[in-house]
């Protein structure tokens, strides 16, 4: 007889070993999940910091752009001064017109540009979220068919 007396043969040996390993990868497959779902909880808040990112670069460069179009009319109006018998007066409105129509176009494509970037980046992390995700399924399949087979082996 065997020193253990749950353990009387070698068959109810390896089934023992088997069902400690089951359960072995059963918490490894608990842990996988749990890591899952801390990544994807990652990835969600990166996706909003990005977000936020990208409105505080808007209002930045809006912000910027302001300054400039104020420093540009400016320079506009003091060379005009200078190269001209006329009075800035008579022109600024034109000036100012003209300018803020540029401006606004540069401004309105950039933030176009801008938007696609964002929109692209927030794409790739849901990408690699589903990518991520059918690893883990994969490697769950590959699991329960190992176990299936060593358990169809005793």
């Amino acid at each position: 007889m065997s020193e253990d007396p749950y353990i009387s043969t070698i068959k109810e040996a390896l089934i023992a070993e088997i069902l400690g390993d089951i359960n072995t990868a059963l918490s490894t497959t608990a842990d996988l999940m749990e890591k899952l779902a801390n990544a994807e909880k990652s990835m969600i808040e990166t996706a909003t910091t990005l977000e936020v990112a990208g409105d505080n670069y808007r209002i930045a460069i809006t912000a910027f752009t302001e300054e400039t179009k104020e420093d540009l009319t400016e320079h506009i109006e003091n060379k005009l001064y200078k190269e001209t018998s006329l009075s800035i007066t008579e022109y600024r409105k034109e000036i100012r017109e003209v300018t803020t129509n540029v401006l606004n176009e540069s401004i309105k494509k950039r933030l176009k540009n801008n938007d696609e970037i964002l929109s692209l980046n927030f794409k790739k992390i849901k990408t690699r979220l589903w990518i991520v995700t059918a690893i883990s399924t994969l490697t769950t399949f590959i699991a329960i068919a190992c176990t299936y087979f060593v358990m169809s082996q005793v």
